[in-house]
């Protein structure tokens, strides 16, 4: 890495262990107050996108604590994907207009976490 034009090597540690411990961890935050204890605040991405937060405050071991929390999480829900932008959900009808019809399209991607045993059997009608 250059500074200021010059040769500067520098070793930076990262004291998240959770990164290496556990799979898809892709960040966020450690710390350590008087009043909070040992913290954590992490997250963990994984299948499609989906990403869980954690935050873990006062803790004898927050890596246990954020890896419970965040295990739970992919464990026990799961993202559920109910249209991608740009569909076109249906055409309509429309009444004195310039037109005689018009697309009802997404906007953006609609998504929502829905509990695990129910994201397979779910139906938006």
């Amino acid at each position: 890495m250059d500074w200021y034009g010059r040769p500067y090597d520098r070793q930076l540690r990262n004291t998240n262990k959770l990164l290496w411990m556990f799979a898809g961890a892709d960040g966020v935050k450690t710390g350590t107050t008087r009043e909070a204890g040992q913290c954590l605040v992490s997250s963990a991405t994984r299948g499609d996108d989906q990403q869980i937060i954690a935050v873990v405050l006062h803790s004898g071991n927050r890596w246990a604590d954020s890896t419970t929390l965040l295990q739970y999480g992919f464990d026990n829900f799961k993202l559920f994907r109910h249209a991608a932008r740009d569909t076109v959900l249906q055409s309509l009808q429309v009444t004195h207009g310039m037109q005689e019809c018009v697309d009802a399209v997404v906007a953006e991607d609609v998504s929502f976490v829905v509990p695990a045993a129910q994201a397979d059997s779910l139906q938006i009608t």
